[in-house]
């Protein structure tokens, strides 16, 4: 079965599951179909698989209408007969539910435990027994141990949009405030857990809470609406990690030998290669995080020199006077 038919059918099911049902104009709609056709053939197929549908006349709107309506409960098998995975599918599936390692702490675990297998005991995961075909590395992760309740108050906000009190350990100035946030995406990001929150009281500017220096994370009797237009993959889309700053310049001259572990990789959307003579090639991009950029440039070591970026080459000198005094 085609998966956007899948999403069809299951989309046709809520509309008529209302009370109200669903005409076909409203299908339509909802399906984005470019014709009746293609709404007739959905409710066919919902028919022949044994979705007991029926249409009668359209007493909430023009009488010479029909509004399509479901007989009784759909039951979970029904539903999951409308959606099936093949092997590949059920593969990319069960590799990404390998990253809720990082949630796995206390009661936790034993939920996403059951979850995945719910989900094997429907046959929609990879078989068990052919576990070892898969395998995240989770090598020098945070560890979440003490955080489970914070976690929990997490995802509870997020879900219904609660105003918090987070009392929260800023690393960068070794002070602990309390203040208000709006909870506004979980998200992970190099084997760590992180928090999207807009800060009320900066006028709605977002930050990134680290979840393990949140000391203290207390859901209120408020809710909130996200920013208009608010897109998480667009706030992070210049940042080299998750710092959201002011991009800088970058320009590096990379040595032969590391030329094909740079071009193995995207290290930023806007980025250009120009490879060079003796086989070395210059790196250039702009992206924030300085910091973060600073990190990885002294992560390679000898095999590359910043050259035209003058905020990171005073970055990478200091910390290379601050390390070579260590073994001075």
């Amino acid at each position: 079965m085609r998966k956007d038919f899948a999403i069809k059918y299951l989309t046709a099911l809520e509309l008529i599951e209302r009370p109200q049902g669903a005409t076909i104009k409203e299908l339509q709609s909802a399906l984005e179909c470019e014709s009746e056709r293609t709404v007739y053939r959905v409710l066919a197929t919902l028919d022949d698989k044994g979705v007991p549908i029926y249409s009668e006349l359209d007493v909430y709107g023009p009488t010479n209408q029909k509004r399509w309506r479901l007989l009784g409960k759909v039951g979970e098998h029904d539903r999951d007969a409308l959606v099936q995975l093949d092997r590949k599918e059920r593969l990319i599936l069960s590799l990404a539910l390998q990253n809720t390692k990082l949630f796995e702490v206390g009661s936790l675990k034993g939920e996403i435990e059951g979850l995945k297998w719910k989900l094997g005991k429907r046959g929609v995961l990879h078989p068990a027994e052919r576990a070892s075909d898969l395998h995240v590395s989770m090598k020098r992760r945070k560890d979440y141990g003490s955080k489970e309740k914070t976690i929990r108050s997490i995802l509870t906000a997020v879900e219904k949009r609660e105003v918090c009190s987070v009392t929260y350990s800023a690393l960068s100035t070794g002070l602990t405030k309390t203040y208000d946030i709006h909870p506004l995406t979980f998200m992970e990001h190099d084997s760590g857990l992180y928090l999207l929150a807009a800060i009320p009281k900066h006028g709605s500017s977002i930050r990134v809470l680290a979840v393990d220096r949140i000391q203290e994370l207390i859901a209120k009797a408020e809710h909130f609406m996200p920013p208009p237009e608010y897109s998480p993959g667009k706030l992070l889309a210049e940042s080299f990690g998750i710092f959201m700053e002011e991009p800088i310049a970058v320009e590096l001259r990379i040595a032969p030998a590391m030329v094909p572990y740079i071009k193995e990789r995207v290290w930023a959307d806007n980025q250009t290669l120009e490879e060079q003579a003796d086989g070395g090639a210059i790196l250039r991009f702009s992206a924030a995080g300085r910091e973060e950029i600073k990190s990885w440039v002294l992560s390679l070591g000898s095999s590359v020199k910043v050259l035209g970026s003058e905020a990171l080459l005073c970055l990478v000198k200091d910390e290379l006077k601050k390390a070579s005094r260590l073994y001075a």
